[in-house]
């Protein structure tokens, strides 16, 4: 039998090294396979190959059975694995960032308006607002009917996937209506009914949905505590996306309780499995980037844009809240290929998110008429797709009200106020949730600006009436947004608001 010359078993190594640093330096002139990257990196790494299978076998032809594979198959993914990915990154590092989708009329709802090309300055007056604020009657059948999803019992006799998809989705339709504890609770039993008898991606999207829930009742801990369990479990081949909106959404944690450097390392983080994603030659993400990349890109720069918009750089945060509008709408399309979709209304309102930031990021600029555009153009989306007596509108009515305030238009922005709490009211949050108290703060320092001072009195002890029964996590959370600093300054009660910043710099 031929024998192959122990001469070149002795070269093989530096050749295959060779070979490799040729592979790479050649790269820029184009993309190796994942097929091709494994063989090199096999090639390069033979000589620590095969010592490791020797020291676990001996002998390889005295292995019994399935040794010997087994054995090739452990040294493979501790020897070459890592310097596949390791070049698999490199190769995607050279992947620029997609352009930014322009137009997503074809992928929007009929009933809800496109992107606004261009600035249009808007009117001096809110008739158009309040003319379809005021015409709008409340729907008793659509209110009746998210108060019976809220409290629809649960199924007997089903399997725990199913019982688990119906403690999140009550869940869902309780945070809707700002019934946070009592969706905390059906998030957690979500999670305990579905324990090892539900796919990873469904258990994934309820451990975000509890996490979500936490940062609302303000108990950063436990949400930040979810959000890196979720980023542990994903940092796994084939898992990783779901990494990306959990880093996302302890980033925003960590915003929340100032730790601002740190919030960056996991933004950095989302944008460096995004860019992966976008890149790699791996099978896997290509195939998950092609469902999920828009959203991803989205996630992206959101996570960007929150850093931005921490550090005082508003024009950065407003391009990148742009690209996020765009990419997220045009992830309407992809939604039919998702595994446990979101229904498009919320992929509409996470887009609308990002308009109302651009506007808020615009005011801060100074650019008032630009940010009162966009702030109407968010507003009258919600409007037209989900209705005044909807539980996200009141955010987009006193998110206009807030521009106006800047442009001293008090008057008007105290009726969309009132209007936002009116909707609250008729569809029922409760009067000690945190989205009340947050429209009860603005709505308490309008009318200091406008010198309201009994009126403002009035507000900020309904206020104080509504957080009474609040944990101490909870009142933190509100006072590190500044809303409960604000209400103490406003009602002259000066003291007492140095001494809650004062607090809050030592924390």
């Amino acid at each position: 039998m031929f024998k192959r010359p122990t001469v070149f078993r002795t070269l093989a190594a530096p050749m295959c090294a060779c070979v490799f640093g040729w592979i790479v330096l050649i790269q820029p002139a184009f993309s190796a396979t994942h097929e091709q990257i494994i063989e090199t990196c096999k090639q390069a790494l033979m000589p620590q190959l095969r010592a490791c299978v020797l020291g676990k076998v001996g002998n390889p032809r005295a292995a019994m059975g399935g040794e010997l594979e087994k054995a090739k198959q452990q040294c493979g993914m501790a020897i070459v694995r890592p310097c596949v990915m390791r070049e698999e990154e490199k190769q995607a590092a050279r992947m620029p960032a997609p352009v930014a989708p322009k137009d997503n009329t074809d992928l929007t709802p009929q009933n809800v308006a496109p992107i606004q090309p261009a600035f249009v300055v808007p009117p001096r007056t809110i008739a158009d607002i309040t003319a379809i604020l005021d015409s709008e009657k409340p729907d008793e059948a659509k209110i009746a009917a998210r108060k019976a999803a809220a409290d629809v019992t649960p199924p007997q006799n089903v399997s725990a996937a199913k019982l688990a998809q119906f403690y999140y989705d009550r869940g869902n339709a309780r945070a809707l209506l700002a019934r946070n504890k009592e969706a905390l609770a059906d998030g957690l039993q979500a999670l305990a009914v579905g324990n090892g008898g539900i796919e990873f991606r469904q258990l994934i999207r309820v451990q975000q949905f509890v996490a979500i829930q936490y940062r609302v009742l303000g108990d950063l801990k436990d949400a930040m505590s979810v959000a890196a369990s979720v980023i542990r479990s994903a940092n796994v081949p084939g898992k990783q996306g779901a990494m990306i909106n959990a880093s996302r959404n302890l980033e925003e944690a960590l915003i929340t309780v100032g730790d601002i450097n740190q919030a960056d390392t996991y933004a950095r983080r989302v944008e460096a499995l995004v860019q992966e994603a976008r890149g790699s030659p791996n099978p896997g993400w290509r195939t998950f980037y092609e469902v999920y990349g828009r959203s991803w890109e989205a996630d992206a720069n959101i996570a960007q844009a929150v850093i931005f918009e921490a550090r005082g750089q508003y024009s950065q945060a407003e391009a990148a809240y742009r690209r996020a509008e765009a990419f997220r709408r045009a992830s309407l399309k992809d939604l039919p290929r998702f595994d446990f979709p979101p229904p498009p209304e919320q992929v509409i309102r996470n887009a609308d998110n990002s308009v109302l930031s651009i506007a808020l990021n615009e005011a801060k600029q100074n650019r008032l008429s630009e940010g009162e555009t966009d702030a109407r153009r968010a507003l009258l989306e919600i409007l037209k797709t989900e209705g005044k007596y909807s539980p996200p509108a009141p955010k987009y009515i006193v998110g206009l009200a807030g521009i106006l305030v800047e442009q001293g238009r008090y008057h008007d922005a105290e009726k969309l106020a009132r209007s936002a709490l009116d909707v609250q009211q008729t569809i029922g949050i409760p009067d000690d949730s945190p989205e009340h108290a947050n429209i009860l703060s603005q709505f308490g320092n309008i009318l200091v600006a406008e010198r309201n001072a009994k009126g403002a009195a009035v507000v900020y002890a309904q206020l104080d009436k509504a957080i009474a029964q609040w944990t101490p996590q909870q009142r933190e959370a509100f006072e590190l947004n500044g809303s409960r600093i604000a209400a103490l300054y406003a009602t002259g009660q000066i003291d007492a608001g140095i001494k809650a910043a004062e607090a809050l710099v030592k924390r």
